[in-house]
C-alpha cells in the first residue's frame, strides 16, 4: 500500500525538521505505543497496539533512518513483528518554505504487511492505515506547536521525558510514562496530595488528592474498634493501605 500527501504547518521549516527528527517527539505522535526506546540518533524501536477491526494487533517496530539532507528531506525505514503479521514499511518526507513563513511538507509511505494480517487485503487494510496516517498528522501538528511556544519563551520547560524499563543508550531521552498519560484516555491526574498530618484539621486543610472531604485519616474518630462490614476498600481492588 502507497499513500502520500501534503500538509501544511505554521511553524519555521527549521522547527519542523526539529520535531520530525526528534524520536521523542515522533513516538507521541504515533497512536497505541505502550514503549518506547532509543537505542541512537538513528536508530529507535516501539511497541505499539495497531487497530485491526474489532481488535489489535501488537506489534514491536525497529525504525531506523537511512538518509537525511537537513533541514529539508529524510528518509526512514521500520519493520515490525507481531502475532500472524510481518510489517516494512518506508516512508520520506520533503520540506520547503510556505506561505507567511510556513512549512509545506511532501510526504509519503510505502506499507506491506505479510503474514495472516496482510491476508485481509488492501481494501480492508487501506482504511485502517488511511486512519492511522490522519491521527499521526494531526498529532504531528501538535507537536509542532509545542515546538514553537517552547521557542519563544526562554523559560519553556522540556516536553516531559521519563526512563522506561527497556533501557536504552545513557543519556537518551525515553518516553513511556509520557506516552501513558497521552495513550491512555482514562488516565486522570488527582491533583497533589493534601497535606494532613495527625494534628491537621481536615476543613482546613488545602489541596486535593481527589477524596471528598471527611474526617482526618490521623484523628481516633477515623477508626473503631470493632468496625461493621467489610474492611477491605473495592475501590484499591482489595490491595489495602
Amino acid at each position: 500500500m502507497k499513500v502520500e500527501g501534503t500538509r501544511e504547518f505554521d511553524a519555521p521549516r527549521e522547527t519542523v525538521w526539529e520535531v520530525l527528527n526528534d524520536p521523542a517527539r515522533m513516538a507521541q505522535t504515533m497512536p497505541g505505543v505502550e514503549g518506547f526506546e532509543i537505542t541512537d540518533e538513528t536508530r529507535w524501536q516501539a511497541k505499539v497496539k495497531i487497530p485491526l477491526g474489532l481488535g489489535a494487533l501488537q506489534m514491536s517496530i525497529n525504525f531506523e533512518k537511512t538518509a537525511e539532507r537537513a533541514p529539508e528531506y529524510a528518509q526512514l525505514s521500520a519493520k515490525g513483528t507481531g502475532v500472524g503479521a510481518l510489517m516494512q514499511m518506508t516512508t520520506a518526507f520533503t520540506l520547503s518554505e510556505g506561505a507567511g513563513g510556513g512549512t509545506a511538507m511532501h510526504w509519503e509511505a510505502d506499507v506491506r504487511i505479510a503474514g495472516p494480517v496482510g491476508s485481509m487485503g488492501q481494501r480492508v487494510l487501506q482504511p485502517i492505515v488511511n486512519q492511522q496516517v490522519k491521527n499521526v498528522l494531526k498529532a504531528l501538528e501538535g507537536q509542532v506547536q509545542e515546538a514553537v511556544v517552547a521557542g519563544r519563551s526562554p523559560d519553556a520547560e522540556t516536553p516531559p521525558q521519563t526512563v522506561g524499563s527497556g533501557g536504552g543508550t545513557a543519556g537518551a531521552p525515553d518516553v513511556t510514562t509520557a506516552l501513558s498519560a497521552e495513550t491512555d484516555p482514562e488516565l486522570k491526574d488527582a491533583g497533589e496530595p493534601a497535606d494532613v498530618g495527625p494534628e491537621s484539621d481536615p476543613a482546613a486543610v488545602e489541596g486535593s488528592s481527589g477524596a471528598e472531604e471527611g474526617i482526618n485519616p490521623w484523628h481516633p474518630e477515623a477508626y473503631s474498634e470493632e468496625p461493621e462490614g467489610p474492611t477491605t476498600s473495592t475501590e484499591d481492588g482489595g490491595r489495602g493501605p
